[in-house]
């Protein structure tokens, strides 16, 4: 038995989500120090240029020229299964004789119950926000590592139905690389009780997928791997999207929506 990931099932779902949550870079990585600092509680708090990225409404509360520029890369690999992949890796079944791999049956095993294996990415983000206005450019990739194990051919028994040398477990490597422009407007109230903005986006979605044999990778240079991945776009899609948002001001705090 294998455990087969669908292409066109994350597609279908990010594009929507894309469309419905326009905001999708924010979901995944913070924008800004000082946002990445509390965690993306933001929304409300912001006063500089990346907080457009939270909320379009805040623009309106910039008084003065503000400039964000941030880059960086997040990798989340889920617990203790980099320790699993290496011991699975360092056992190829194809080679090694049945009889020292009294472990890889079980380790398949375990490696079979996650749904991915790691996931993240890299991402960039600038904004100039200027009293009413912002211009925002942001791209980030969205790369997930995910098990397609062959849980049915794992007898050691070199002369049972499904011995171990037939196993077949593939690791399958897809990704998304999204790159985003956005003008942001946004209007105070006379009485400074309110304000609203909404940013206008423009975002160019390119999809990857590939499998490969779970004994042919090199677990500890998954970028590289990730990287060739890239040379073969198997999604294109171009999408225009609205972000809106409205700010409450009260004498002891803010109301972000």
């Amino acid at each position: 038995m294998r455990r087969t990931f669908r292409f066109s099932n994350l597609v279908s779902g990010l594009l929507l989500y894309f469309v419905a949550f326009p905001s999708i870079g924010s979901a995944f990585f913070s924008f800004g120090a000082r946002s990445s600092g509390m965690g993306g509680a933001f929304s409300a708090a912001g006063d500089d240029a990346s907080s457009v990225f939270w909320n379009p409404a805040t623009v309106a509360i910039l008084r003065k020229w503000s400039v964000d520029i941030t880059a960086g890369r997040e990798w989340i690999t889920a617990k203790n299964m980099q320790s699993t992949l290496t011991k699975i890796t360092e056992s190829d079944p194809r080679f090694l004789p049945a009889d020292t791999l009294s472990d890889l049956p079980g380790q398949l095993e375990k490696l079979s119950d996650y749904s991915w294996i790691s996931n993240g990415g890299e991402r960039f983000g600038f904004t100039a926000a200027h009293s009413n206005f912002a211009f925002t450019v942001m791209s980030y990739d969205l790369f997930y590592l995910q098990p397609e194990i062959d849980t049915y051919n794992t007898g050691l028994d070199p002369n049972s139905l499904n011995p171990i040398s037939n196993n077949s477990s593939m690791i399958a490597f897809t990704g998304f690389q999204v790159m985003e422009y956005g003008i942001t407007y946004a209007w105070l109230s006379p009485a400074r009780s309110m304000a609203v903005g909404m940013t206008g986006k423009y975002a160019n979605v390119t999809g990857y997928h590939r499998t490969e044999n779970i004994w042919d990778i090199d677990v500890s240079n998954t970028w590289d791997l990730l990287d060739s991945v890239k040379e073969g776009a198997s999604l294109d899609e171009s999408v225009w999207s609205f972000d809106a948002g409205l700010i409450f001001f009260a004498e002891y705090g803010r109301l972000s929506i």
